[in-house]
């Protein structure tokens, strides 16, 4: 729990709910084989503060976990407290929340905002620091020295071209990466 609660909620006062990458549960137990059986991995991701299962492994060993001890209905209960504080903030619980018509507070940034040129030349500022190339001058990556080009490929070989994808709609700012 270090990360997730002695850094970001102690330290830098982080007061929303943390999710897991999709899968990342369940790999804690499929692919790591850090626990031994899908109820410990239950026990250790909600025991290092993750409050939402991005997929459906804690809800499927879930209850196995509270049954075995694993985990008690007060862990349970942070966790859920997490989310509900953000659900709130959003008003989902307000009595005039209409679903097809959401008014909560991020539905009231107009999209010219979002679009604006400082909050794209933000994103673009953040998409260059995240960006990595990689030098191989020692040889670490299994590459020729002698290619020329490298072939990338597969369903997300392009995705930034993609019209929709899992991070949302791929073009909600008219072009404002072309090239990218």
């Amino acid at each position: 729990d270090w990360l997730l609660q002695t850094v970001a909620r102690d330290a830098w006062g982080f007061d929303g709910y943390i999710t897991s990458d999709c899968d990342a549960d369940q790999n804690v137990y499929d692919s790591h084989h850090y626990t031994d059986t899908p109820e410990e991995a239950v026990k250790v991701v909600l025991e290092a503060g993750t409050d939402i299962d991005c997929q459906s492994f804690v809800g499927d060993h879930g209850q196995a976990a509270l049954d075995q001890g694993l985990i008690d209905e007060a862990l349970i209960d942070e966790r859920l407290v997490n989310l509900f504080k953000v659900r709130l903030r959003l008003g989902h619980f307000d009595l005039s929340f209409d679903p097809s018509n959401p008014s909560g507070p991020l539905d009231t940034i107009p999209s010219d905002a979002v679009c604006s040129d400082a909050h794209v030349a933000s994103s673009l500022e953040g998409l260059i620091q995240s960006a990595t190339l990689y030098k191989n001058d020692k040889a670490t990556l299994p590459l020729k020295t002698s290619l020329a080009n490298v072939l990338v490929t597969g369903p997300t070989a392009n995705i930034s071209q993609a019209t929709s994808s899992y991070y949302g709609p791929g073009d909600v700012c008219g072009n404002a990466f072309p090239g990218v």
